[in-house]
């Protein structure tokens, strides 16, 4: 092995005292590898699980065996309007090892409901935003027409109002006597990049600090969550930018960035794994909201590249669970995701958004424990490499400590290559919920492939 700086020794060092090795340079078919990863040691559970649903509801579907044993359980907020949640759920994360997450969303309110945060509607008439004179700024008056709460106005809440803020950290220091380790917080991206995110309220009375912008209050309100002991552990903003997946735009400069949010403990990058080929031998799999599988990827290859380990990518399958390529589209999601190297969750529940279980359009069409349950340890590739590309489409590759996965897009040829496991000594190779390959031997290199009938595979290593 030849190392050519001090920069590479040192790196070559730490990862083979950890037991993985060196990539070389080049892979098979010539493929270029990148350098060996250098960022934090990844052991333990690895993966996150999102309940849309409370413990509860989650215990009376029969839906506990789905849960698997994540790094961190995100419990919804059903029937929480009044109480912020309960004892049992922190206990049950924290018996299968898990960090117990608590949903939250405090960005815009029912301006009329009174079971809301455990406020009523009275107390909320002076906690809005408004962006001239005293008029709110609401779901049906922000301009985007495709986000409203239908005939049920919701308002946008202001988070420079001193008794707003004191309900929500009144609301959290609750989750935290609870016993929860940290919050979900949901609808962030609309804080801080959408509607009124850069106004200073016209109507505050009594205000934190004087002409405090929305999303920089929004900012110091999340702190203030952390102050109190709790991880701020998700927030729900969207794809991360290519320069700083913890940046935001800064409302008093345009075209400028504030990094402050890197004080947060990891946040969701909620369609990592949502390509158009999601909808696998459907006529459905040219559905145009979907995003096309090779941009997915290389938006994936800026999280591997910008604080990898502090993104969790969210893998959405989305065929009913009776489908008979359910199975190989929740690997082909999740291999997508997994390519960044950090933590996959695997869609947010399982109650089919209300609708009949048989829907496509949905992110809560069913957890899987065998996925939450792999573990692949530390990468051995800083970043997702591809080999046997025609035009902008390529086989992806991501090595790691314990395992590799290997994805192309949907529908594309079948490609077949050779794969350096990049690990001290040889591996016994097992494809996932498969069989052992290369006939079982302990082998240096594996052969992998992808095309009809599995785009995405993931392979496990024993000794």
């Amino acid at each position: 092995m030849r190392i050519r700086s001090a920069a590479a020794a040192i790196a070559a060092l730490a990862l083979l005292a950890v037991g993985v090795a060196l990539p070389a340079t080049s892979g098979a078919g010539g493929a270029t590898l990148p350098p060996p990863y250098s960022g934090p040691r990844v052991s333990g559970p690895e993966n996150t699980t999102f309940l849309y649903e409370t413990l509860a509801d989650t215990a009376a579907a029969g839906q506990l065996g789905t849960v698997g044993h994540p790094r961190d359980l995100v419990f919804g907020a059903k029937n929480t309007d009044l109480v912020p949640g309960s004892a049992d759920e922190p206990a049950y994360a924290h018996s299968i090892g898990a960090r117990a997450i608590k949903y939250v969303q405090f960005t815009w309110y029912p301006t009329l409901s009174n079971r809301w945060l455990g406020t009523t509607a009275a107390q909320r008439a002076g906690w809005a935003v408004c962006d001239r004179g005293t008029t709110p700024l609401t779901d049906a008056t922000d301009g985007d027409a495709a986000n409203t709460h239908g005939p049920v106005d919701w308002s946008y809440a202001d988070f420079n109002e001193r008794a707003y803020v004191d309900a929500v950290l009144g609301w959290t220091a609750q989750l935290k006597a609870l016993g929860y380790d940290g919050v979900f917080v949901d609808a962030a991206g609309r804080a801080l990049r959408g509607p009124g995110w850069n106004v200073a309220s016209t109507c505050t009375t009594n205000p934190i600090r004087r002409g405090a912008r929305s999303s920089d209050a929004f900012a110091a309100l999340l702190m203030a969550i952390k102050g109190q002991g709790l991880q701020v552990s998700a927030m729900n903003i969207g794809a991360p930018t290519s320069v700083d997946p913890f940046s935001r735009s800064d409302p008093a400069q345009p075209g400028r960035t504030r990094t402050d949010l890197g004080a947060l403990d990891w946040i969701v990058h909620e369609n990592a794994a949502r390509p158009t080929e999601n909808y696998v031998g459907a006529v459905k799999a040219a559905r145009s909201y979907g995003t096309p599988f090779d941009t997915l990827v290389a938006r994936i290859r800026d999280d591997a590249r910008y604080g990898r380990s502090k993104v969790v990518e969210m893998a959405k399958a989305r065929l009913p669970l009776d489908d008979p390529n359910r199975g190989r589209q929740e690997q082909y999601v999740w291999a997508l995701a997994k390519l960044a190297g950090g933590p996959v969750a695997l869609n947010a529940g399982f109650d089919f958004c209300g609708v009949p279980a048989g829907t496509d359009d949905c992110n809560r069409t069913g957890l899987s424990r065998p996925l939450t349950d792999v573990r692949l340890g530390t990468p051995v590739d800083s970043a997702p490499y591809a080999v046997d590309c025609q035009g902008a489409s390529c086989m992806w590759i991501r090595r790691f400590e314990k395992g590799v996965v290997v994805v192309s897009a949907y529908g594309t040829p079948r490609r077949v290559t050779t794969v350096p496991l990049g690990t001290v000594g040889c591996r016994r190779v097992t494809a996932f919920q498969g069989g052992p390959q290369a006939k079982g031997a302990c082998v240096t290199a594996v052969d992998v492939a992808t095309g009809t009938p599995g785009w995405g595979h993931i392979y496990l290593y024993t000794r």
